[in-house]
Order: C-alpha cells, then structure tokens, then sequence
C-alpha cells in the first residue's frame, strides 16, 4: 500500500509538471503563431498582429489601430483606437475600446477566436465567435 502510494505520488508530480510545461510552450508558441495577416471568414474584415504587439486592421471599411497581449496561453486582450473611425465626430463617442478574447488554434492557417467588447463604462457584450484564415 505504502508502495503504491508512492508510485501514485510520483506520477501525479509527472503529470503536473508535464502539464505546466505544455502550458509555458503552447502560451509561446500562440504567440508566435498569431504573428500575420488574418481575415474573418465570411467577411472582408482583415487583421495584422504585428511582433511588437501592435495590431492594424480594417473593419466594415474602417481601419483600426491597436495593441494587444497575451493574459496566458489561450487569452489575449486587444485595445482598438477609435478615434480614426467615423464615431470619433460624435461628442462623447468612446476613444478605446477593449476586446477580450479566448483563442483556439485549429492548425497554423486557423484560429478560432471568441470575443466580448467592452467599451469605457459600459458592461461587457455577449462573447461571439470568431473564425479567423491566414492571408497568404
């Protein structure tokens, strides 16, 4: 008994520290992986996560500009500037506006993203779902 508790010790230890070392390359390697030019499929919406964490895209015909950082391994939160956009001659019209997104990475030319919007005040929208292509 003594034994096998040992054993049981043991290979819980392992798995754990499989785990948390899978979690610390996946986390770098979707980094890595979302560095590009993306497209939403279905739409003509574009996307570029550049490697110094900057993003630049056109949405609806009006280009965005941004930052974004990973928060872990399949989290990462993305800042748009909306003052280039056609809002920004409405007083008050919000200036920022924060996407939260949880990644799932189908193979290299995927991703599924699921996104909520929060703009300054304003509760968090419902997350919608996302399917991003690589643009070549």
């Amino acid at each position: 008994m003594i034994f096998r508790n040992k054993i049981s010790a043991f290979v819980l230890a392992l798995v754990t520290t499989l785990a948390l070392s899978a979690c610390s390359r996946s986390a770098q390697a979707n980094k890595d992986l979302i560095i590009g030019n993306w497209q939403v499929v279905g739409d003509k919406s574009t996307i570029e996560f550049k490697p110094d964490g900057t993003i630049q895209g056109n949405d609806d015909g009006e280009d965005e500009k941004g930052t974004y950082k990973f928060t872990d391994a399949t989290h990462l939160q993305m800042m748009v500037d909306l003052t280039e956009r056609g809002t920004n001659s409405v007083p008050g019209a919000p200036t920022m506006m924060t996407l939260n997104c949880t990644m799932a990475v189908q193979d290299h030319d995927n991703i599924n993203m699921s996104i909520s919007m929060s703009l300054p005040g304003e509760a968090s929208d419902k997350a919608e779902s996302v399917h991003f292509k690589r643009i070549k």
